[in-house]
């Protein structure tokens, strides 16, 4: 992303402007990457640098990045009805390392965080722009989109294992303009990999639900410990895993995925991570009356409670047996 600051406020722009004045401060600590030529889906990210305060809840200091772009910024899209583009703009708040906050404290003393001041630019992270960017790139490529309390799996080069889309606990839940209606997810970041594991054994939900637990206002920190490292948490998501069951209904199997019917059974032959997945999710799906499934490259497996109806499934009917399709 590119700044150019002379390019023309877009009306979208200030509808989200306005949607972010009573809770940040324009005039200053604040710089606009701007991509005015169109090489990325997001034309403008803003990063605001929040300090530490005991309001609206005690936070430590972070920086707060905000994306224009998912909704309709430059005009209404003719077949979206209600909403504005995709009906909601990314806010993803990072902590501000010791480091930073020792540069962001001269530079203030020295008066240089006024809006996009050239040494406050050079001082915001890159690489939170860089998956919201990433984010973007895949919402254009395909006909999907984001909604609250789904998981995606980030890893290298991201410093993230994943996250999660939460709505954002103080941006307004729904903002109505000209252009249709949005909210403000939130990215909850999910730095370590067995954290993010986690989410497929249980719920996005539920690990979001941990992740507010341990900070209100889902900062993410990737210098901090995996949250397993308590054994308080660890034991909770593993109660209420297997009290509630797994969300997850599909695992793939893009090497090895072979059904075949034996004289007393059936055999099932995947890859030994995948083969650790189903082992815990068919103990997690069945008994709670949820169908899951195996995607293999060429064929798809689905297991169905012992009656062959699930309750998130329509028309599942009685079946001997999992049922392979090409």
């Amino acid at each position: 992303l590119k700044p150019n600051f002379n390019m023309n406020i877009p009306r979208g722009f200030q509808f989200i402007d306005a949607a972010l004045e009573p809770f940040f401060d324009f005039r200053k600590g604040l710089a606009h990457f701007d991509d005015p030529h169109g090489n990325t889906p997001l034309p403008r990210i803003t990063v605001f640098a929040v300090e530490a305060s005991e309001k609206p809840v005690p936070h430590i200091a972070y920086w707060q990045y905000i994306t224009y772009g998912f909704t309709d910024v430059f005009g209404k899209h003719p077949n979206k009805d209600d909403l504005s583009g995709h009906g909601f703009e990314l806010s993803f708040r990072v902590r501000m390392m010791p480091d930073e906050i020792e540069t962001y404290e001269k530079l203030k003393q020295e008066s240089k965080l006024s809006p996009n001041h050239p040494e406050f630019r050079n001082l915001v992270p890159a690489w939170p722009m860089n998956i919201l960017d990433g984010l973007s790139r895949y919402l254009a490529m395909s006909s999907l989109t984001f909604r609250a309390n789904e998981s995606m799996r980030l890893g290298p080069p991201t410093a993230l294992a994943g996250a999660i889309m939460a709505q954002d606990p103080i941006l307004p839940a729904e903002v109505n303009t000209p252009y249709g209606k949005f909210t403000f997810f939130q990215l909850a970041g999910v730095v370590h990999a067995d954290e993010y594991e986690k989410i497929w054994q249980w719920s996005s939900a539920g690990i979001l639900d941990i992740i507010t637990s341990i900070s209100p206002l889902v900062i993410c920190d990737v210098e901090k410990p995996s949250f397993l490292c308590d054994d308080k948490i660890r034991e909770e998501i593993e109660r209420r895993s297997r009290q509630e069951g797994s969300q997850l209904r599909n695992v793939a199997a893009p090497t090895r995925c072979v059904w075949s019917k034996l004289p007393n059974g059936y055999k099932l032959e995947v890859d030994t991570l995948v083969m650790a997945r189903v082992k815990v999710l068919l103990t997690r799906r069945l008994p709670f009356r949820r169908l899951m499934q195996i995607r293999g490259r060429d064929r798809l497996i689905t297991f169905t409670p012992a009656d062959g109806v699930a309750d998130d499934s329509v028309g599942i009917l009685p079946l001997p047996e999992p049922v392979t399709s090409p």
